[in-house]
């Protein structure tokens, strides 16, 4: 790790992590899954469903422009943005 920058070097800080036991709910609020089995099972994740942060469907496979693979919440740049 010689050469890189301070920050670079530095152990990441423990932070508290939210609960991530459900329900998950898209930006319509309505539910994907209510608990971590259904959401990798059998859950409600459509297309109809797999919403983006303003509740509009994501253009997939077969939709033009293709725009699955987007990442959102983030700036150019690749860091989060805080809110």
């Amino acid at each position: 790790m010689a050469g890189l920058p301070e920050h670079a070097r530095r152990q990441p800080r423990e932070r508290p992590r939210p609960d991530r036991s459900g329900p998950w709910v898209n930006a319509k609020g309505v539910v994907i899954a209510k608990d971590p089995a259904e959401l990798h099972g059998a859950n409600n994740l459509t297309k109809q469903t797999a919403l983006n942060e303003k509740g509009q469907v994501v253009n997939g496979r077969g939709d033009t422009p293709n725009m699955h693979d987007i990442l959102t919440g983030s700036k150019p740049d690749g860091t989060a943005i805080r809110r």
